[in-house]
C-alpha cells in the first residue's frame, strides 16, 4: 500500500542504453541482492494481492511547500468539472514554495473563459484534493500542446514556464525600472502586457510608444484588477 518508485528485473529487461553510460547507469542498478533491477521513474503502490497500480511518471510530481502533489490525480478532478474539456498540471518555480501548482485548462466550447468559470472549477476541485494541492494559477488555452501520440505534452508547458522566469530575472539584472503603483508608470505608455504571474505578484511589461520596453511593473495580485483596468483604457486610447 506504500507508495514508492516501480522496479522490476527479467530476462526481457534491456542491457542498457546505447552509447548512454550514465543513464544506463542511472537506469540500472545492482541491489544489495546482487541483481540489477531497472528503475522505471513510474511513481505506483502494490495491493495485499501482490498488484501492482501505477500512479504516475515520478518526474512530473510536484513539491510544493514540502507536499507531493500527484498532476495525474488534480487533472482529473479538473476535467470531471462540468464544461472543462482538458487540462494539464505542471509545478512552476517559486522561491518560496518551491514549486507552485498551475493548471492549463481547455474548456468546451459554449463555456465561459472568465474568473466566475475558475471558481466554478477550483470549488469543484476543493471537494476532490487537499487544500495544498490546489493551483495557485488557472490559465485558460485554446488547445494544449501534445506529443506525436496525441498526450498532452507538458514539458513544453514546463519550458514556457521558466522561459519567462529567465526573461523576468534577466530583465531585472539588466537594471530595468521597477515601480510598483500604476500611476507611476502610466505616462507616455502606449501599451502594456502581463509578463508573469506567479501567484503572489504579478509582473507587468510597459511599452512606449515606439514599441520600446520603458519599465517592469510589480503589483501584488490585490491591485491585479487596477492594472488590467489601465490596460483596456489604454488599448482603447490608442484606437
Amino acid at each position: 500500500g506504500e507508495e514508492g518508485e516501480i522496479v522490476l528485473k527479467g530476462p526481457t529487461v534491456m542491457v542498457g542504453y546505447l552509447d548512454r553510460p550514465e543513464e544506463t547507469a542511472e537506469t540500472l542498478r545492482k541491489r544489495s541482492d546482487g541483481d540489477t533491477w531497472l528503475y522505471t521513474g513510474d511513481l505506483g503502490y502494490m495491493d495485499e494481492d501482490g498488484y501492482i497500480y501505477f500512479v504516475q511518471r515520478m518526474k512530473r510530481m510536484i513539491i510544493t511547500n514540502g507536499y507531493n502533489v500527484y498532476p495525474g490525480i488534480l487533472e482529473n478532478a479538473i476535467d470531471s468539472c462540468e464544461g472543462v474539456d482538458y487540462s494539464c498540471v505542471i509545478g512552476v518555480k517559486d522561491t518560496r514554495r518551491g514549486q507552485r501548482v498551475k493548471a492549463f485548462v481547455v474548456v468546451k466550447d459554449g463555456y465561459p473563459r472568465d474568473d466566475a468559470m475558475k471558481k466554478k472549477i477550483m470549488d469543484h476541485i476543493s471537494t476532490k484534493v487537499a487544500a495544498y494541492a490546489l493551483p495557485k494559477e488557472i490559465e485558460y488555452r485554446d488547445e494544449l500542446p501534445k506529443t506525436l501520440v496525441g498526450k498532452i505534452a507538458y514539458r513544453i508547458l514546463d519550458e514556457e514556464e521558466n522561459k519567462k522566469l529567465y526573461l523576468r530575472a534577466s530583465l531585472r539584472e539588466a537594471g530595468w525600472p521597477m515601480v510598483n503603483k500604476p500611476d507611476q508608470a502610466m505616462p507616455g505608455a502606449a501599451g502594456i502586457q502581463m509578463m508573469l504571474d506567479d501567484g503572489d505578484t504579478v509582473d507587468y511589461v510597459l511599452y512606449g510608444r515606439d514599441n520600446r520596453p520603458l519599465a517592469i511593473i510589480e503589483y501584488t495580485t490585490t491591485t491585479k484588477n487596477i492594472v488590467e483596468g489601465r490596460m483596456k483604457a489604454i488599448d482603447k486610447a490608442n484606437k
